[in-house]
């Protein structure tokens, strides 16, 4: 367990960076510049920011992507609670 205190710890970072700049909203992701949004079946798409956003070019093309990177790696790390069983379906 106290190896997975640093990795929680970086992938908390990641998150709270994330945040600064997406927002999370049900099936859309808002860029926090422009709050323009973009649905979960785009994903794959550019973000179609502003044409005035600011941080247009700065931020991450692809913020689903990134959103599920780290939630991945958040499910590999986290630890399982006590008596977890495993889904068999």
């Amino acid at each position: 367990m106290a190896e997975q205190i640093p990795n929680l710890t970086a992938i908390n970072n990641d998150l709270c960076d994330f945040s600064s700049r997406w927002s999370h909203d049900g099936d859309y992701m808002r860029c926090r510049g422009c709050k323009r949004p973009q649905i979960t079946s785009c994903m794959d798409m550019e973000f179609p920011h502003a044409a005035s956003c600011r941080v247009a070019g700065v931020v991450d093309p692809h913020p689903w992507r990134r959103y599920l990177e780290i939630m991945e790696r958040l499910a590999q790390a986290a630890p399982r609670p006590t008596g977890h069983k495993e889904s068999t379906s």
